[in-house]
């Protein structure tokens, strides 16, 4: 059986506006220019699995609107299996989106139908795509189903690729029960909450001793990435690669959906992370999160050169 790479998670519709800079609370910045753009952090890494080149599924939630209908069509396009989507009486979740001259963004979620999802309907849901499986999970939706998702998985024996973005606290169990924890610096410090500030290689170490996980990856923008492999117990660098920053938008669900390719395509982890950063760093050069989103061929290029 072929397997496949099944994401759980969010679809938003993205309304983006580009400005000079990121307004100030009471500022309006004016003369921008509109957009609207398919987002939503599991759609996200649904594109970027799918353009991957892998089998991708994905188990989401929009709302019986335009916006919904608009999202299903283009995941079809991407030739995502979208059976297991969820239409909902909640409208399709939208995403308010600012980014600067610089690339920066500020980012507001009306999360709509992603909050419609149950426990009971995405198991149901994933145990019809099957166990041969990654699953790859983030945190916009509901808070029960994503650690119920964590549980039946670890008990299955299914890998899970857990983005906790953005960074909601619960117990550390869940964290333990994943393969692979995938965080930037900002939710590594919201888990850990050290009471001084620690340098990258130190808040790596720590999640290592306070985590059981086996495979802990911590992003960092522009300085690429740094994991830990418990089993080899080594820690790696890999460097990202130079772009123009035009928007850092969906730059770590690329990476995550990457990843996840990679790893049920047979990579080692090594490679698995190379990949993922040249695909993260590719994507940062074009506006809006899922259409800049590079294709697999476009990945080994920049590779290869």
């Amino acid at each position: 059986m072929k397997s496949t790479v099944v994401v759980i998670g969010s679809a938003n519709m993205d309304l983006i506006m580009s400005v000079d800079h990121l307004p100030v609370p009471g500022e309006t910045v004016g003369g921008g220019q509109y957009y609207q753009k398919p987002g939503g952090k599991g759609a996200n890494q649904a594109v970027a699995a799918a353009r991957a080149g892998v089998d991708t599924a994905f188990i989401g939630a929009v709302g019986d609107d335009d916006f919904g209908r608009e999202l299903i069509r283009r995941y079809e396009v991407e030739r995502i299996d979208t059976r297991h989507m969820k239409i909902s009486t909640q409208p399709t979740g939208v995403a308010l989106i600012n980014v600067d001259r610089h690339g920066e963004n500020s980012i507001s979620v009306g999360p709509g139908a992603n909050a419609d999802l149950n426990t009971e309907e995405i198991l149901k849901a994933l145990k019809r795509v099957g166990a041969h499986s990654v699953v790859i999970l983030q945190n916009e939706i509901p808070v029960p189903v994503t650690q119920a998702i964590i549980q039946y998985c670890h008990k299955a024996g299914i890998k899970v690729l857990y983005n906790p973005a953005p960074f909601i606290s619960m117990d550390e169990s869940y964290f333990n029960q994943v393969a692979y924890l995938i965080l930037n610096q900002t939710e590594a410090r919201d888990l850990l909450r050290p009471s001084t500030s620690l340098r990258d290689e130190e808040l790596l170490h720590q999640l290592t001793l306070t985590l059981s996980t086996p495979y802990i990856i911590l992003t960092l923008g522009s300085d690429g990435v740094i994991y830990y492999d418990r089993a080899a117990d080594t820690t790696q660098r890999v460097p990202a690669i130079e772009v123009k920053v035009v928007d850092t938008t969906g730059a770590g669900d690329t990476f995550c959906g990457y990843l996840g390719a990679m790893i049920i395509d047979g990579a080692s982890l090594r490679d698995a992370v190379e990949i993922a950063v040249v695909a993260s760093g590719l994507s940062v050069q074009g506006l809006g999160a899922q259409e800049s989103i590079p294709h697999i061929r476009s990945v080994n290029t920049k590779r290869k050169g």
